[in-house]
């Protein structure tokens, strides 16, 4: 009996000895990593900064808590990324060796807040990609990048209120060969849109390239998306001009080749509710007698062509237009006067909306 209480004492012993070393060695390689990071990769707090890294040397798990990264295309333009906790799993021996590959990379809570405003053409003008990561984040040999409780949050500038998707699950996953990345990056994402009637998110997407000239293909598909929702977070609130009700169902299909963007959105609009002051004479740049029509829609479907350089593609607004004066007056007109009028309406209004844009643009940057 006292050989076995010896035998469980000195068991126990090593095994507190064991935990000890791992310990002092976790502790060790933490606090020499989060040294080395500091001094030399995260050199510019203001752009990319963290708050903790740890090392778990025995389960091969690497953590960096509180990562943040932000970039300006001239204020108030730019995107801002935080995550609560990164997880990297790295086999242990491939850790030691020096030239292992990231298995698995999850991303707790990661945050993605994006703000347009008139002034993103100042990245255009620039030259430079507006939506690049830094060379060293896309050189990772990152087999799988598993994301949980993730946010975007999308924003105009000089509004405060923001588009929020929330519940934003997925993978993105890449082939590593040898301790290097190949072949496509594969993306697929789902989440909710926070509203009064919340809407769903759904993205697949091939990524052939992903940094400069850019090169993907995929599909993005919004559903049940609250047209008073959007409207109230991207545009500043206009009293004489309520969006009442209304939903959107959107399908894009997108395809890139060397910073080249062609894209479809097909859209869908529900039970869409506007309501106009009397004595408003314009929307937009636009009569209202000639909106009158479409304030108040039970469905209407419509293509937005869009095409060009990924920096400033094209959106054909006119097209667009031409399709909702067409489905709208259909039974109101003969077929060939209505061909004719939503020919030239279409050319006439989109140059309207063209030029509406633009001047609020300009007045933005007074403001």
């Amino acid at each position: 009996m006292s050989f076995l209480r010896s035998f469980i004492g000195a068991l126990l012993l090593a095994a507190a000895l064991v935990g000890s070393v791992v310990w002092y060695l976790n502790h060790q390689v933490s606090v020499g990593a989060e040294s080395y990071l500091r001094k030399y990769v995260f050199t510019r707090p203001q752009t990319a900064s963290f708050q903790k890294f740890h090392a778990d040397l025995v389960r091969g798990f690497l953590s960096v808590e509180g990562l943040r990264f932000k970039r300006s295309w001239g204020e108030p333009s730019g995107w801002t990324f935080n995550s609560k906790r990164i997880s990297i799993q790295i086999p242990i021996q491939e850790l030691l060796s020096g030239a292992g590959s990231i298995k698995r990379l999850h991303l707790e809570g990661p945050v993605l807040e994006v703000v347009f405003s008139a002034e993103t053409s100042d990245a255009r003008n620039s030259g430079q990609s507006a939506i690049s990561l830094p060379k060293w984040v896309q050189g990772f040999p990152i087999g799988e990048v598993q994301v949980s409780e993730g946010a975007i949050h999308l924003g105009s500038g000089g509004v405060t209120r923001k588009v929020e998707v929330s519940a934003l699950e997925g993978a993105i996953t890449r082939l590593v060969k040898e301790g290097r990345p190949e072949g496509p990056i594969r993306a697929d994402f789902q989440g909710r849109i926070l509203s009064e009637k919340p809407g769903d998110l759904f993205l697949d997407m091939t990524i052939q390239n992903p940094s400069s000239p850019f090169s993907f293909e995929g599909e993005i598909r919004i559903k049940n998306l609250s047209i008073p929702y959007v409207v109230s977070r991207l545009f500043p609130a206009d009293p004489e001009v309520q969006v009442l009700d209304g939903s959107l169902d959107v399908k894009t299909q997108l395809t890139c080749k060397q910073d080249w963007l062609t894209a479809s959105h097909l859209v869908e609009v529900k039970n869409l509710k506007i309501q106009v002051a009397e004595g408003r004479k314009k929307i937009l740049g636009l009569k209202v007698k000639y909106l009158k029509d479409i304030l108040n829609i039970d469905y209407l479907s419509f293509v937005i062509p869009m095409n060009g350089s990924i920096q400033d593609p094209h959106i054909g607004i006119a097209s667009s237009i031409q399709q909702i004066l067409y489905k709208v007056l259909e039974d109101k007109m003969e077929k060939e006067d209505l061909e004719s009028f939503a020919q030239k309406g279409g050319a006439y209004l989109g140059g309207k909306v063209d030029g509406a844009l633009k001047d609020w643009l300009k007045q933005k940057r007074k403001d």
